[in-house]
């Protein structure tokens, strides 16, 4: 039986134990620090594009170690009359992932979301240009159904307000 000294100052273990050190701090570093700085303005303008109207972060921070990402600060709407705000969001992905080949989320806690909902006009809403943009997208023909699966929802504070400008606010 070998000497329990001479392996842990072995030189193949320490190389071992440096490859391992390499990876994890290239883990953290990439998908802890960098990461986040390239996606955050991939994000605002991707969801600025497919909802045609502004989306701003704040912050996006990820956790590699606990696949934990986390949303601070998001707006959607122009900065005058923005109609959704949201404090902050956590999402955690699990594992299942990687075996079922699709997005797992098991965890997502959303903090003070809040709607601003505005009737406009006749079924006309501040948010309408953004469904006006949506439903004039050409259709997939034939595309499957997306698979993903979304558990532990849970939201913390928030609001909803609305105001209805068709209607005599003073009308019962």
């Amino acid at each position: 039986m070998p000497d329990t000294a001479a392996l842990l100052h072995s030189p193949r273990l320490r190389r071992i134990g440096l490859v391992a050190g390499a990876v994890a701090l290239v883990w953290t570093a990439g998908a802890g620090w960098l990461l986040p700085r390239w996606l955050k303005p991939q994000i605002e303008t991707a969801a600025t594009q497919a909802l045609a109207t502004p989306v701003r972060l704040e912050a996006l921070s990820i956790s590699p170690w606990t696949l934990t990402a986390r949303l601070d600060g998001l707006r959607v709407g122009p900065a005058q009359a923005e109609f959704v705000k949201l404090k902050q969001a956590e999402v955690r992905v699990s594992l299942q992932s990687l075996w079922r080949l699709a997005p797992v989320v098991s965890r997502v806690t959303l903090v003070e979301p809040q709607l601003f909902i505005e009737r406009t006009g006749e079924q006309r809403f501040n948010f309408s240009p953004v469904l006006d943009h949506l439903n004039a997208q050409p259709k997939q023909p034939d595309s499957k159904p997306a698979k993903f699966a979304v558990h532990n929802i849970r939201i913390s504070g928030g609001r909803i307000r609305y105001l209805d400008h068709v209607i005599d606010p003073a009308h019962p």
